[in-house]
């Protein structure tokens, strides 16, 4: 007590005098006439925006020549590399390799620098997002934000504080503003802004942040909320807790940067495999259009790339699909097959039980590809609003961007794994099929004792006519499956 008696006119007979409440005024003022400068930062509802910022901040480490190779690891210009590398995986290894060392100069002085004022920053945001009016409330009850006459500021007993004084301990013990916090905030305002503060505006801001620092640092010192905590503990050896940011900003920017890189590189790989295949796409359905898959579709793969590092990988090979069964494995070839195996006469029991199991399962395929459409109608577990929901947060909190990865790497693996199943039980099919039909040509059937008399049936004539005729799109078919999935024909 006698310690602030002897050097504050904060304190005196038990009581806080007007003079604290007038520094609170002081910081209250300040920091309102710096909060339309941070938003960008302080707004929660925009987390997206905020570590944009930081990014930009975290990339200030890097020196020009750093800064100019940062160009080669663009999604536009990496996929120009990869399409005309003679190697492609060596040229995959050599972006790998230029990342890892991009991303090992962050280990460097200039950025651990960077992470130490980042975290410093979160200190002076909890500075500038206190809440001050509570305080000054006390000292004057009628006092209003955008009152005209200066506040009249009554003592206050100090016990009645004793929250506010530990918040405010809390968020300034470990502050230091300094040139290099001061920079960080000026640089926040340009980023946000996109162009150059005026000289009159990052002046003010200056100002804003020194006379923050001389509240602090000469009046509303650490030493000086200590005293007055112990003064109303009682206890000359209390000590308030005070905030550390821990954020690992540069670990963040680090993993943000590796997990973009490889998302990219699926993309890329898989936009460069259905490019190089057009060609064959077309011949096996001409030059139509393909009827696109519902849910996942390219519009809302779109909205994915742009809006996040998740993408769909597989909508053409599923569409590729979903084609095919439409047109040269419909109903009435399905209802030929049928036939067959009930009404077929197989001279091996073995060979009609797998026959007829490899008919029912490729039967049922076009039924799963419409359930993977409905699961992303509204009511659906990978609903469309649903993931634009996931998108819309993740700007809001980070945090639901693994949600949205979580959901989308599920969803590409029901994808990848509908494609594999897909495409290895239809060429096995076509194998079975060639089968069928040669041992149909044999003047006396070795395996199917009535094959001929079905086939040229009048029901039949027809389909097998046109199953015979596309039987070279089911090879062109598979051929180009072959490039999304592992394919063995034999039974």
């Amino acid at each position: 007590e006698n310690t602030l008696k002897n050097s504050t006119s904060l304190y005196k007979n038990n009581m806080l005098q007007p003079s604290f409440a007038q520094a609170f005024y002081m910081l209250q003022k300040q920091t309102r006439a710096l909060e339309p400068y941070l938003l960008s930062i302080t707004n929660t509802a925009d987390a997206y925006l905020k570590e944009k910022i930081y990014v930009a901040l975290i990339e200030t480490g890097y020196n020009s020549e750093f800064s100019k190779n940062k160009k080669l690891f663009s999604y536009t210009e990496r996929k120009e590399r990869m399409k005309t590398a003679h190697k492609t995986l060596a040229e995959i290894e050599h972006q790998r390799k230029n990342l890892d060392d991009y991303i090992n100069h962050i280990k460097t002085p200039p950025f651990l620098k960077i992470q130490t004022t980042l975290q410093n920053l979160d200190l002076f945001i909890s500075v500038c997002n206190f809440n001050y009016i509570n305080c000054l409330h006390l000292f004057d009850s009628s006092f209003f934000i955008d009152q005209e006459n200066e506040p009249s500021f009554a003592p206050v007993e100090i016990a009645t504080l004793e929250t506010i004084l530990l918040d405010f301990y809390f968020i300034t013990a470990n502050l230091t503003i300094d040139g290099a916090l001061a920079r960080a905030v000026l640089a926040i305002i340009r980023i946000a802004k996109k162009e150059p503060l005026s000289a009159q505006t990052s002046h003010a801001i200056i100002t804003h942040i020194k006379t923050i620092r001389a509240v602090i640092n000469q009046i509303l010192t650490s030493e000086t909320l200590t005293h007055l905590l112990c003064l109303i503990k009682q206890d000359p050896s209390f000590e308030p807790q005070a905030m550390v940011s821990n954020k690992k900003y540069l670990e963040k920017y680090k993993n943000k940067a590796k997990q973009q890189f490889a998302a990219e590189e699926n993309r890329i790989q898989s936009e460069i495999q259905d490019e190089k295949l057009s060609t064959n796409i077309t011949k096996l359905f001409g030059k139509s259009n393909l009827n696109p898959l519902k849910g996942y579709t390219q519009e809302l793969n779109v909205f994915l790339q742009e809006n996040s590092p998740c993408s769909f990988l597989w909508i053409t090979p599923l569409e590729i699909i979903k084609n095919f069964l439409d047109k040269y494995f419909n109903e009435n070839i399905t209802s030929l097959l049928n036939d067959i195996v009930v009404e077929g006469f197989f001279l091996n029991p073995m060979y009609k039980t797998s026959f007829s199991s490899l008919v029912y399962t490729c039967s049922e395929f076009s039924n799963t590809i419409a359930t993977f459409e409905e699961s992303f109608s509204q009511s659906g577990p990978n609903s469309t609003a649903l993931i634009k929901g996931y998108v819309k947060d993740s700007k809001k909190d980070s945090e639901f961007e693994k949600n949205l990865q979580m959901l989308i790497d599920s969803v590409n693996k029901k994808a990848k794994d509908m494609v594999q199943t897909i495409s290895g039980n239809l060429a096995q099919l076509h194998t079975n099929i060639q089968r069928v039909l040669a041992d149909s040509k044999q003047s006396s059937p070795e395996e199917i004792e009535n094959i001929k008399v079905l086939l040229q049936s009048t029901r039949n004539y027809d389909k097998t006519e046109f199953l015979e005729r596309n039987l070279q799109k089911w090879h062109m078919f598979i051929e180009i499956m072959k490039n999304y999935a592992i394919i063995d024909k034999s039974n």
